[in-house]
């Protein structure tokens, strides 16, 4: 599927830890957040523990799925951390509330979804706050269903006193032909806020009371039992963000783990109907006063149409030579290979050719830079195949190769430019060059365990061991062997 340039800035952007992406209908947004949510899986997911979490309405969950797989196939989005990445968790935003407050939240409340029901405890509520408050004409003309709405406003604003609703610059409702249907503007410090408070309080006593309890409350109470503590995301993506109330955006904000890469991606359109309690817009305006000043804005204005292209690889001309080093057993091989017969081998011995067929080949995938030198991330995620001798690899599963970046391991004959060959392993042992992800980042280097603390070691006097003390590292794999003159 073929990107806009501005789709593919955002997509392979760096990653934010907020990251709000917006538009009007058909401008691409979901497309981008896939790919968006694809491309930081495969590139900055370093270890089993970092969960992805993609959030959106039900209706929508089935195609949003099939559209994710669709980008996987058509853009073969594939890395390094393809292989250790958990895959994506699809849920809609009620289903992920209502699953933890089910895990975490207070066992004698069950969630309600009923208006009859709230707004016939309103109409009881009314009667009661018309004897405290005769003056105010407000319990005398308007509907329950105006003070449900002002009631899933306060809830949803995250407002928790008396003092600041009072204060609160407050959402214009939206407009709607039975004016009593809504409150309209309340004057601040007014007694007709204290009046809405008091029987804001006392709607949400009712209903506890009742064992009942709704959406907005739950929110709340997830927070102060720090049920996020419990589910930790390294990236959360969420679509439809236009419908997030602003104790929502914080409770995401707060599942995000706190590793510096971890992400909130969020998608709003500005032309579907939006939840009056939403945060991100005001009417058809978007809204960014609750969200910290570094959160990265980006607005897709061009319209998005889909094209599929076929993916080709990658195409080399004339005969290509090249040639691999078998670290296992010490041994070198001369190959080539003909660039318009890219499925066979060339395998040359002292006295002869021998050529090998594609179906003797064994196609491996490879991956762009792990650092020899510096530990970094893996750059340039776009994946290439390369073909070897299967006979060379017999028992071995799980293999993929790294383009080395850097000189750190030119004693080890592994130079800027060439491929190692990685076994995908933890079982390593002393002298092993290894693969790691050294505090979330990639690099190559020899592994040395015969010291007090273990250790990465370089092959360049230049760069100075790595020493391991409680820090956060993970194994890939062992190298066994190193591809030299591919292109």
């Amino acid at each position: 599927m073929r990107l806009t340039l501005q789709q593919k800035k955002v997509v392979n952007s760096k990653p934010r830890k907020l990251l709000l992406i917006t538009g009007n209908t058909s401008t691409g947004k979901l497309t981008t957040l896939l790919n968006r949510a694809a491309y930081l899986k495969n590139n900055y997911s370093f270890n089993e523990e970092d969960k992805l979490l993609f959030i959106t309405t039900n209706e929508e969950m089935e195609d949003i799925k099939r559209r994710y797989n669709e980008q996987i196939e058509d853009n073969n989005y594939c890395t390094l951390f393809s292989f250790y990445s958990q895959n994506i968790e699809f849920i809609d935003r009620k289903s992920f509330l209502y699953d933890l407050w089910e895990e975490f939240g207070d066992k004698s409340l069950k969630i309600k979804e009923d208006n009859n029901l709230f707004e016939n405890l309103i109409k009881e509520i009314i009667e009661h706050m018309k004897k405290q408050y005769p003056r105010i004409k407000l319990f005398k003309k308007k509907k329950a269903s105006a003070f449900l709405r002002e009631i899933n406003w306060i809830e949803s604003m995250g407002i928790l006193s008396e003092e600041d609703y009072s204060n609160c610059v407050r959402k214009k409702a939206p407009k709607v032909k039975d004016k009593d249907k809504v409150l309209g503007q309340l004057k601040k410090n007014a007694s007709s806020r204290k009046a809405m408070y008091g029987m804001y309080k006392l709607f949400y006593q009712e209903l506890n009371n009742k064992g009942y309890t709704d959406i907005y409350q739950i929110v709340r109470k997830l927070i102060e039992k720090k049920a996020y503590c419990n589910c930790k995301y390294a990236h959360i993506f969420i679509h439809r963000g236009e419908l997030l109330t602003e104790r929502e955006l914080k409770f995401y904000q707060e599942c995000a783990s706190d590793k510096r890469y971890s992400t909130i991606s969020v998608t709003i359109d500005k032309e579907k109907v939006h939840n009056e309690t939403g945060v991100l817009v005001r009417g058809k305006k978007m809204d960014y006063s609750c969200v910290s000043t570094k959160a990265k804005k980006i607005r897709l204005n061009k319209i998005f149409q889909v094209k599929y292209e076929v993916y080709n690889g990658y195409l080399w001309d004339g005969i290509e030579k090249f040639k691999f080093i078998d670290l296992n057993h010490n041994k070198q091989f001369n190959l080539s290979q003909d660039s318009s017969v890219n499925d066979e081998l060339i395998l040359h011995e002292e006295d002869k050719d021998i050529e090998i067929k594609k179906e003797e080949l064994l196609t491996i995938p490879v991956f762009s830079n792990i650092a020899a030198g510096q530990p970094m991330y893996i750059e340039d995620a776009q994946q290439d195949t390369m073909n070897m001798p299967n006979f060379w690899f017999k028992g071995k599963k799980d293999i993929f190769m790294l383009k080395v970046k850097g000189d750190s391991m030119i004693n080890a004959n592994i130079h800027d430019g060439d491929y190692v060959i990685i076994h995908k392993q933890q079982g390593v042992v002393h002298n092993d060059i290894v693969a790691v992800s050294y505090n979330g980042e990639a690099t190559l280097k020899r592994l040395n365990l015969k010291e007090e603390n273990p250790m990465l070691m370089p092959e360049n006097d230049r760069y100075d061991p790595i020493v391991i003390i409680g820090e956060d590292i993970y194994i890939f794999g062992k190298a066994i062997g190193i591809v030299k003159g591919k292109a």
